[in-house]
């Protein structure tokens, strides 16, 4: 995703997942006011002015001013890209899956995204932290299946 946004002429300061309830993940941008877009597993790809966060704690943007972008949860990055560039945009939160899906094929999707163009790679999805932080969510998770 950051290689797609940098192929575009936007510039990446910094960028960080956090493996929890529900997964997100950051993006800062630079700027003379920093934006930040965010992805989490429910609602996808959007953007707004930054306003905290780091790896660890949930970023926060302004809200009034937050753009969806994408059409999926996990769209191409150079579809979520050219959306940003282009200041395309859902005119409300999408809801595509809930946190607690268990086996829908987006873990395999995760593994597979863009994970050989930033710092993270694919080492953050085979790390013992990715580990240890997901385990205990997805057990409980599919116990919760299993019990429905």
């Amino acid at each position: 995703m950051a290689t797609a946004l940098v192929q575009q002429g936007v510039q990446v300061t910094d960028l960080w997942p956090d493996p929890c309830e529900p997964r997100d993940a950051t993006i800062k941008l630079a700027g003379p006011e920093p934006l930040a877009l965010v992805w989490d597993e429910v609602t996808g790809w959007r953007y707004a002015p930054y306003v905290t966060g780091h790896r660890g704690v949930r970023t926060k943007l302004v809200t009034s001013e937050i753009t969806y972008i994408g059409d999926r949860v996990l769209p191409a990055p150079w579809a979520v890209a050219r959306d940003f560039v282009t200041e395309a945009s859902r005119p409300a939160p999408p809801s595509y899956r809930s946190y607690l899906d268990f086996a829908d094929g987006l873990d395999d999707q995760l593994r597979g995204y863009d994970t050989g163009s930033h710092p993270y790679g694919r080492e953050l999805y085979d790390s013992l932290e990715y580990t240890r932080l997901i385990e205990p969510l997805l057990a409980r998770t599919h116990r919760t299946a299993l019990a429905a």
